[in-house]
């Protein structure tokens, strides 16, 4: 029954996750890269730069259903 209950919780939490905490690895390597070359709208060098890793936290929040 413990299994069960843990299952159930596991489910509810992957359904409710919030935009925030979802994909943190990809938000932290793009963060990073935001904070090292600027906002991709300012900087030409971040858009070419942080291009691979904004993609890939899109890729990640889309899992999630979050479509940004």
């Amino acid at each position: 029954m413990e299994a069960a209950q843990t299952q159930k919780v596991g489910t509810q939490t992957a359904e409710k996750i919030k935009p925030c905490c979802a994909c943190p690895e990809t938000k932290r390597v793009r963060d990073d890269c935001f904070l090292r070359y600027g906002p991709p709208d300012e900087s030409k060098e971040s858009t070419i730069k942080c291009a691979e890793l904004i993609a890939a936290h899109r890729a990640c929040m889309a899992q999630y259903g979050f479509h940004i």
